[in-house]
């Protein structure tokens, strides 16, 4: 009788965590500053201000000016 194969078939190896592959790896959480730095940030750039439409403006109607080209 043969001996077994010390390796799996190479499309059945298990990947080891240290490389990098496609398949997202878990990560550590952030230190303890940055998580509450990041919620600021985007809380700044999420902020909806109120902005009147230009008067002149209609979007209707540039739309039908553009089709009618």
């Amino acid at each position: 009788p043969s001996p077994a194969p010390p390796l799996a078939p190479t499309g059945t190896q298990p990947v080891p965590s240290t490389s990098l592959t496609a398949q997202p790896q878990p990560q550590p959480p952030p230190g303890p500053g940055q998580p509450s730095l990041i919620i600021q940030l985007q809380q700044k750039q999420n902020r909806i201000t109120p902005i009147q439409k230009p008067q002149g403006l209609d979007p209707v109607e540039l739309l039908q000016e553009r089709e009618y080209r």
